[in-house]
This record gives structure tokens, C-alpha cells and sequence, in this order.
């Protein structure tokens, strides 16, 4: 059987005349506009709602070293565990919010964190101390405020301070998302 006389007796399109005839490089240039626009769209977005901000000093030592870069992006959503950058004496700190509003919290004389009188869990933390503390423990948090420390406890001015104390949410800049 001969395939091409069936195809010319039987009048048969063949595969390329049915294959819509497409312009691949207008398709090319669509796709690559969109990805230029979004890419556009992704980086003003990042720069309107990110701070960017090197970390100065050893308060958040091992996991923030001094020098590194971090990306924080404003949040009306706090957690614990989040690292929170806050302005203090015209400088940006950044520390780690251990005690949410409303919660009682402690710190035994080995440096563990008590929240309603149960050891917080604290994964991130290479060692444990209660550090210099001028604030009153056990001490309930205002229902509008957040009680955050530094992960280096033994080297770090944060809410056991009187100068930082318990942060309310209108002083938190943004939470950190990215180190660099």
C-alpha cells in the first residue's frame, strides 16, 4: 500500500496542514513580557512593605551573626518565636517575641521561660540564662503588648530592661522572613 497515492486519492490532510500554523515568536515575546511584569510587580511590592537591615552587635547570636543582611516585612500578625525589629534611642533592634499579651510570664534562676508557669519550648536557643533582669517576675503582659528577648540571654537588652520593656504592637516595624 503506498501511502502517499491513499492520502492524494482520498483527499487526506496530512498532519502539517491540519497543525495550525503558530507564530512562535509572538508567543515567546507575550510569555516573556508577563514574566517581566511580574518579576516588576514582585519587586516594587517587596520594596514598599520590606526593611532591609544589617545586623549590628551579638544580642541574637548564633542565629542573627553581626554583618548579616535581613528582610523584614510589616505584619499586623505576631507570634511567638517570630523575630521582631523595633526602634529604640533612633536604632533599629531586632529580638524574638517569647511572651504574647495577656500571658504570665517567668524566668527560673536556669533561664528557662515560663508562660502561664509551663517551660517554654525554645529550639533556637543554644544555651539558657536569666541574664540581668531589672523588670518584676513573674509579670503579666499588658493585653496590648508583647515580651521579647534576645536569643544570646546572656548579652542582650530586651524586655527584662527597663529601657526596652514589653513592646505593644504599634512599636514593632515588621518581622524578619529572610536572612541574608
Amino acid at each position: 500500500i503506498n501511502i502517499k497515492k491513499m492520502i492524494i486519492m482520498y483527499n487526506i490532510p496530512t498532519f502539517a496542514e491540519i497543525t495550525p500554523k503558530r507564530k512562535q515568536g509572538s508567543v515567546w515575546k507575550i510569555i516573556g513580557l508577563i514574566i517581566t511584569l511580574f518579576l516588576i510587580v514582585m519587586i516594587l511590592a517587596i520594596l514598599n512593605v520590606s526593611h532591609f537591615f544589617k545586623i549590628k552587635g551579638t544580642s541574637m547570636y548564633p542565629n542573627l551573626q553581626e554583618g548579616q543582611l535581613v528582610m523584614c516585612v510589616e505584619s499586623d500578625t505576631i507570634r511567638r518565636g517570630d523575630m521582631v525589629a523595633f526602634y529604640k534611642n533612633d536604632e533599629y533592634v531586632i529580638k524574638r517575641v517569647v511572651g504574647l499579651p495577656g500571658e504570665k510570664l517567668d524566668i527560673d534562676t536556669e533561664g528557662t521561660v515560663l508562660i502561664n508557669e509551663e517551660p517554654l519550648p525554645e529550639d533556637y536557643l543554644t544555651y539558657k540564662a536569666k541574664g540581668e533582669v531589672e523588670v518584676e517576675l513573674p509579670q503579666k503582659i499588658a493585653t496590648n503588648a508583647y515580651f521579647v528577648m534576645g536569643d544570646n540571654r546572656g548579652d542582650s537588652l530586651d524586655s527584662r530592661h527597663h529601657q526596652v520593656g514589653t513592646l505593644t504592637i504599634d512599636k514593632i516595624i515588621c518581622k524578619v522572613k529572610l536572612v541574608i
